[in-house]
């Protein structure tokens, strides 16, 4: 990397881990949403191997609302293919788009069922992590493990990184503040319709009260601590025992008698026990 071609001094390299997610039918682009790549060492045929995988929420891909299995786009036109903003190694602020066929691509479902969560993933190939700076993947060794116990209360801080408007030119995610909104030790009951039919069920999930907006479907909720991997001028210095804790996926907002996508101010945050799910070696 060149002199002129360098992060700032200081610049946070929290701010590479969530990506742009643009999701189209052939060429007309629908929406947009938020993704980001966890990293992980699975067992294969006796052998400890790194691996990648791209979590975003499921209605981002299928196009349908979660729980109540409408369209989600005007028009009933459903994603075919998905375009991502991911950082280039060594090139600060610029990107490269990263393509997911989701008629030919495998899509990851939880291991029990794809109504389990409105979570999917994607594998990403050797060749394809070898372009993206290595500080925009999350480690599951700072996954927050420890949501059902004394770590985390109501109310405690957490963060949404993602992407609320549409992409600009080298635009970065943006930080949006909120906290738990329910005993995080306990899952969520939430009743909702399908087809006219009610039905309810104890989510894998909690509750967070932060402003959020449909383009952070699929944003990483982090516990952020100020001192994070900074730029100083010839890599990046990470401080002892400073990380950005991931704590769980952010798919949609809820209101007290459904799911509409209208309320502002109620999250729903899968857990990381989720996330966890998918890193068996059946999926690589």
């Amino acid at each position: 990397m060149s002199e002129a071609e360098h992060y700032p001094l200081g610049f946070n390299g929290g701010s590479l881990r969530a990506h742009c997610m643009e999701m189209y039918r052939d060429e007309l682009k629908l929406a947009h949403g938020t993704c980001f790549i966890v990293w992980h060492r699975v067992h294969i045929n006796g052998k400890c191997e790194n691996k990648l995988l791209l979590f975003t929420a499921q209605h981002n891909a299928s196009g349908l609302n979660f729980f109540s299995r409408q369209c989600l786009n005007k028009s009933c036109a459903t994603p075919n293919k998905l375009k991502i903003y991911l950082p280039l190694n060594e090139n600060p602020f610029n990107f490269f788009i990263h393509e997911i066929d989701l008629e030919n691509e495998k899509i990851i479902h939880h291991p029990e069922g794809e109504n389990h969560c409105d979570v999917i993933a994607f594998n990403i190939s050797a060749q394809v992590a070898e372009k993206i700076e290595p500080v925009a993947f999350i480690s599951t060794r700072n996954m927050g493990h420890e949501i059902g116990s004394q770590k985390y209360a109501p109310a405690d801080d957490l963060q949404i990184l993602g992407f609320p408007f549409e992409r600009q030119q080298n635009a970065l995610p943006v930080w949006m503040s909120g906290n738990f909104a329910y005993e995080p030790s306990r899952k969520f009951p939430y009743t909702w319709k399908e087809k006219d039919i009610s039905k309810q069920r104890e989510l894998p999930a909690y509750l967070i009260n932060a402003k959020t907006f449909s383009g952070q479907s699929g944003s990483p909720v982090m516990r952020h601590h100020r001192d994070q991997p900074s730029w100083c001028g010839s890599g990046w210095m990470t401080p002892a025992g400073a990380v950005d804790e991931l704590i769980g996926i952010y798919t949609c907002r809820l209101e007290p008698t459904g799911l509409t996508n209208m309320s502002p101010d109620l999250g729903l945050v899968w857990g990381c026990e989720v996330l966890e799910g998918f890193f068996i070696p059946e999926n690589f």
